[in-house]
């Protein structure tokens, strides 16, 4: 990857501090900041590591704080956020930042360039920083603070006793144990010295953190620097420094160096067609660990958040893991999903808001969907009937027999969930009180329970049961016929949102994609076309689709909160990048794939520009609705990452050959 800001770019601070590089490793851990060093969220941090929670990670090293000596005159390198101020003013010396492959800051001070760049190991919990003058002249003397946090990344530091702020040193290792419950901070350096010298810095404030709800004042924290490094740099030197969790003391910087680069470049030969910033893509997935074997396989970072969802670690297995070919890995999810299972549902992971529960009931059909989709690609028959089968059966029948959160099928074969105090929607839309406005027979779970349906006919079938696709058929008959009879709003061509009562819901969201892009088509072909027609109509925009229509009196075109907190606006009108391999799909299913290849192809593409901005190399979680589409969310949303990189492998291998195979 290759990015670059110059100094004319960097000099709009206030449009430049919202760039953002995030570094990460397949072991968990992570390196972040903004592209002037200045930690603008309280989960930004140098050295970040990993816990045996997957919601949990450590927030070590929150920075280095520099200090350039040239000809006796001082110059301060770091620029920290206060809430009324920026100091120090290090920013003004930044004259570049570029991404190739590593973070690296071009500093200009007193016709001094320096460089400072930033290596995160991809194997190892190994950071190294790097210092180094890029000219001839006088030397120049640095100084070099480390500013601990040792805090979980969500949290903050409000009191410091009980803090050690000591410093011990062993053979030009510093170690640094500010709590006896966390991880010992190592920091190696082969030359230069460190003195211990404790000082507190008070009230570094984290402007992205800010909502209307929340204080300033929480967003607020002190941090220890527990002594300094001091070195001179003559012309062309460097200087490293190492941080890790344990003692390391290998010298050989360029060794490291070659090795990753080596291993950022090396890019896979199935992937060299495809656009160059997909193939970059495919290599940041590759150093997110993902669904690791010895941590919650219902887990799926995203960063900054830590949050954990099922469903979307269902979608996330869906788009990416799959296509690499990783059977083993994809069947143990399956099967810890199913160790999950409750009467016949999995549960949802957010905490529940205002006065209503939370439970996003089409989960479980979510994973019959998976299931089909591995048993296509891998055609396992032994593991689909010794281990899966069954259990997708049994959910099945909870849901026709009814089961928790008021959900059960009806006469008419829909599934009928929820009620005004409790939401069993992946859309949580609530009223002014806080009840549930979207409850009854609701679209997308009846298209995932048409659509499981569907599928263990298709499974009953290759495994010979007879008597089980009997029944599935009946099943698919009844509820197929009601659900075009009561769902298809014939007025605007397209589906309604709820049915219940004497309720027919007409708004029109992003779930409707749903019923064009699943496996087994649920609408014949002329309805589908006219569906997919009102979804580029009102929905699709540059980056994907939106959730709500632009025409709805709800509609919120931009959003209400500052970057790095939720709002409303992510159900009610903002853009999903994670649907357009769903989009793409329905395109296959119900368009004239020919014809529009060449806006598809445009559709993928747009994206190299928007992994250009917010966080470097990444995609957030949503973008407002309307122009400019200013990013929102999380900074780097993985379920988006592998959306587009499933979207664009498939798209770019198929595209010549007349017909597009994504589903199969």
């Amino acid at each position: 990857m290759n990015i670059k800001f110059d100094e004319k770019y960097i000099k709009n601070f206030d449009e430049a501090v919202k760039i953002e590089w995030l570094e990460t490793n397949k072991l968990g851990a992570y390196s972040s900041s903004t592209i002037f060093g200045l930690n603008s969220r309280k989960e930004h941090g140098l050295f970040v590591v990993p816990t045996s929670n997957p919601l949990k990670k450590i927030n070590l090293l929150a920075k280095f704080e520099e200090t350039v000596f040239v000809k006796d005159f001082s110059f301060e390198l770091s620029s920290n956020q206060y809430e009324n101020s920026i100091y120090p003013n290090g920013y003004k010396y930044l004259k570049g930042f570029s991404l190739n492959p590593f973070p690296t800051f071009h500093y200009e001070i007193s016709d001094r360039k320096i460089d400072k760049s930033i290596i995160l190991l991809h194997d190892r919990n190994l950071l190294i920083v790097r210092y180094e003058l890029k000219n001839n002249g006088h030397p120049v003397k640095l100084i070099i603070k480390p500013i601990i946090a040792a805090r979980y990344s969500d949290d903050l530091v409000k009191d410091i006793q009980g803090i050690n702020p000591d410093s011990y040193m062993d053979e030009n290792v510093v170690k640094i144990a500010p709590k006896s419950d966390l991880p010992e901070i190592n920091l190696s350096y082969q030359k230069g010295e460190y003195t211990p010298a404790a000082l507190w810095y008070h009230n570094f404030y984290y402007k992205n953190e800010f909502t209307n709800a929340v204080p300033a004042s929480k967003n607020k924290e002190d941090l220890l620097n527990p002594g300094f490094f001091t070195y001179t740099l003559h012309p062309y030197d460097s200087f490293e420094i190492y941080v890790s969790l344990d003692q390391w003391y290998g010298t050989d910087y360029e060794y490291l160096l070659r090795k990753e680069k080596e291993y950022r470049k090396n890019i896979d030969k199935k992937l060299k067609k495809l656009p160059v910033f997909i193939q970059n893509v495919s290599k940041k997935l590759e150093t997110i660990p993902l669904f690791k074997d010895q941590v919650n396989f219902s887990c799926l970072p995203d960063y900054h958040t830590a949050q954990c969802n099922i469903r979307n670690s269902i979608l996330a297995m869906n788009d990416s893991l799959i296509v690499q070919k990783k059977e083993n890995k994809i069947n143990k999810f399956i099967e810890n999903c199913l160790i999950k299972l409750k009467n016949g549902l999995l549960p949802e992971d957010k905490k529940s808001t205002g006065k209503a529960q939370n439970c996003c009931v089409d989960t479980s059909l979510q994973l019959i969907n998976l299931g089909y989709l591995a048993y296509r690609f891998y055609k396992n028959s032994e593991f689909l009937e010794k281990n899966i089968f069954d259990p997708f059966v049994a959910i099945i029948e909870s849901f026709r027999k009814g089961t928790d959160f008021n959900t059960y099928m009806d006469k008419d074969g829909l599934i009928f969930t929820g009620d005004k105090n409790t939401n069993t929607s992946f859309i949580p839309i609530l009223n002014e009180s806080g009840h549930v406005i979207r409850y009854g027979k609701l679209l997308e779970v009846n298209i995932f329970w048409l659509n499981a349906l569907y599928i263990m006919r298709f499974f009953s079938k290759e495994l010979n049961k007879s008597r089980m696709e009997k029944k599935f058929n009946k099943l698919i008959e009844n509820t197929s016929t009601n659900f075009i009879e009561k769902f298809w709003d014939e007025r605007n061509h397209r589906l309604y949102d709820l049915v219940r009562d004497k309720i027919n819901d007409a708004t029109f969201r992003i779930n409707q994609i749903y019923a064009l892009s699943l496996p087994f088509q649920i609408l014949e072909k002329e309805k589908g076309k006219q569906l997919l027609y009102s979804i580029k109509n009102e929905l699709l925009t540059s980056y994907g689709l939106r959730s709500l229509s632009n025409k709805d009196v709800n509609y919120v075109g931009e959003s209400v909160t500052n970057s790095g907190s939720q709002d409303s606006s992510k159900f009610e009108g903002a853009v999903w990048p994670s649907s357009v391999s769903d989009f793409i799909i329905a395109c296959v299913n119900y368009g004239d794939i020919n014809a529009e290849s060449v806006e598809l192809a445009k559709l993928i593409e747009n994206f190299e520009q928007l992994f250009n901005q917010n966080c470097l190399g990444y995609l957030p979680e949503y973008l407002d609705g309307d122009k400019p589409h200013n990013a929102n969310g999380s900074a780097a949303s993985i379920v988006n990452m592998l959306s587009i990189f499933k979207a664009s492998f498939y798209f770019y291998k198929s595209k010549n050959k007349n017909k597009l195979n994504i589903t199969a």
